[in-house]
């Protein structure tokens, strides 16, 4: 099984553009190279954290890689509730979303 590192960006509320405020991606790496994302938001809500999309490159599908962005996100807001925002997901991300529900 692959060995990956999670990087966590955080909305920045200062930003001038719109969606760099509200919108912000885990990263799952290996050494320096991208191997998924997922992209969330802030709310509805002080406590919500929606997952708007999520994906897993090629060669690292099912290597645990999604469900390490799920884990690095809730451990990163651990008073929150992560849920699917219904946003621009993979047929596979979507799977993978309805599976974790």
């Amino acid at each position: 099984m692959t060995n990956f590192h999670y990087v966590i960006s955080r909305p920045d509320p200062e930003a001038k553009e719109h969606r760099a405020r509200k919108q912000s991606q885990v990263q799952a790496l290996v050494g320096e190279t991208e191997a998924g994302y997922l992209a969330y938001g802030l709310g509805p809500g002080e406590d919500i954290v929606s997952i708007t999309r999520i994906e897993t490159h090629d060669p690292y599908k099912r290597q645990g890689c999604a469900t390490g962005l799920i884990d690095a996100l809730q451990a990163g807001y651990p008073d929150c509730r992560v849920v699917d925002g219904s946003g621009d997901n993979t047929n596979e991300g979507d799977a993978f979303l309805a599976d974790m529900r």
